[in-house]
């Protein structure tokens, strides 16, 4: 799971778009955060929200600067 981090992306950033999109469902997996991304419009003309790849490349990106964070497993 995954959810917003402790940093706020630039406004009007593939970054912005990928955190609302996380803070619309406030904790996500990342398959339905990559499905979400590929039916949204970003402000930047190469992104590729169509290609996993690229997706999963943006989120590590926003998870490495905590944009993002990673939800630790629940044990029980």
């Amino acid at each position: 799971m995954i959810k917003l981090g402790r940093i706020s992306p630039n406004p009007n950033t593939v970054a912005a778009s990928i955190v609302a999109l996380v803070g619309m469902k406030g904790e996500i997996t990342r398959r339905d955060l990559i499905a979400d991304m590929a039916d949204c419009s970003f402000p930047h003309p190469r992104a590729q929200p169509k290609d996993p790849q690229w997706c999963q490349g943006y989120i590590s990106g926003c998870v490495r600067n905590a944009f993002l964070e990673i939800v630790p497993p629940v044990e029980g």
